[in-house]
Parts: C-alpha cells; sequence; structure tokens
C-alpha cells in the first residue's frame, strides 16, 4: 500500500470537519454542504474593539485594493504593525485601537504581520 501524504489529512469519513487558511478552505470545500469560518485571530478582537470604542468597521476580502477603498470611503485603512505612521495609526493590534476616537471609520483589510 504507497503511502500518500494527504490521506493521514483526510478528513471525508467526518460529518465536522476543520481547517485552517485558504488552502485547506478549498480542500474542505470540495465536498461541503456548509462552510463557516471562524476568525479567533487578531482580526476579531480588533473588531471588538473598535467596536466597543464607538468606530464603525468594515472588512475587505485579502484581495481587494483596501488602500484605494479607504481612500474612496474616507476610512482609516489598518496596516501591518511595522508600517504604522501618523498618517496611517491604526493596525490590527489592540494597542493601537484602545484609544480610538468614536465615530472613527476604519477599513480592515488585507494586513500582513
Amino acid at each position: 500500500m504507497a503511502f500518500r501524504k494527504e490521506a493521514c489529512f483526510g478528513q471525508a469519513d467526518y460529518r465536522i470537519r476543520f481547517e485552517r487558511g485558504e488552502r485547506g478552505l478549498l480542500a474542505v470545500a470540495r465536498d461541503a454542504s456548509v462552510i463557516i469560518i471562524v476568525d479567533v485571530l487578531s482580526f476579531s478582537t480588533a473588531v471588538d474593539i473598535a467596536v466597543a470604542r464607538g468606530a464603525s468597521v468594515k472588512a475587505v476580502a485579502p484581495q481587494t485594493d483596501a488602500e484605494a477603498e479607504a481612500e474612496q470611503a474616507g476610512a482609516f485603512r489598518a496596516v501591518s504593525r511595522n508600517q504604522r505612521s501618523h498618517a496611517m495609526p491604526y493596525s490590527l493590534s489592540p494597542d493601537t485601537l484602545s484609544a480610538i476616537p468614536a465615530a472613527t471609520f476604519r477599513l480592515l483589510g488585507k494586513t500582513v504581520f
């Protein structure tokens, strides 16, 4: 019997499956009736903090030109931690959001840490 690397990760025999990342999503989605995406990383924490402070948040897909969309909407775009500046003060880091002014409109984009 030949060993197939992907066979040890197969989940076809299970009704509920778990994967992570885009490749995992595509693998599970092949024969799934329903897909639920759970984001438990910094993004959900960032949204929680920003909304609790009174900010509005719009999430955008990774392939979206977040910079252009933010400019069009008059919004701040979340940037990676090392790209923060006076003009772009917010990232998905909770520290940068703890003092966000109420009524700030943020556009959360494809931030990579």
